[in-house]
């Protein structure tokens, strides 16, 4: 049996809208747009579609795993995925994270508003394990920063 004021709710309230879709890219889809999509779909609390590929797909970088556990994100069972993963799909944004002086963006024509974010792959230097994780926490942290500067406006 239906109540009084759920039956208000269902026939007065605003038909839902769908949510806003974004697609994170980055050259191999293992360190920054992965970490960027598991971040969105965190700050949205799932009110933000966040997906993300990569041209060159390989494997998930073991610190951006770290980095993000320690926040109580787990990106462990993701997977790379190739760009022609999403052919046909529609975006409302579409993000390329890329170093521009150092390698070619990754471009997908489906998205209504297209960024590029000009950040280092972290998992492009070396140095001790210590220092990669610093990295890594570094680039969280200014990626969070960006997100949420320019994304959560979506939800």
């Amino acid at each position: 049996m239906i109540h009084l004021l759920d039956f208000i709710k269902i026939v007065f309230m605003e038909p839902e809208q769908p949510k806003k879709r974004v697609l994170f890219l980055s050259k191999h889809n293992a360190t920054r747009s992965q970490m960027a999509e598991a971040l969105l779909k965190d700050f949205s609390e799932g009110k933000i579609d966040a997906f993300s590929a990569g041209p060159e797909p390989t494997t998930i970088n073991d610190f951006a795993v770290l980095s993000l556990q320690e926040i109580g994100i787990d990106i462990s069972h993701n997977h790379p995925k190739p760009i022609e993963f999403f052919a046909g799909q529609n975006f409302d944004v579409v993000v390329s994270l890329c170093a521009q002086s150092t390698e070619q963006c990754p471009t997908f024509l489906g998205g209504k508003q297209s960024l590029v974010w000009n950040f280092a792959n972290p998992a492009d230097s070396g140095g001790s394990d210590e220092e990669k994780l610093r990295r890594f926490r570094d680039f969280r942290d200014a990626l969070s920063q960006k997100i949420q500067a320019e994304l959560m406006h979506l939800r």
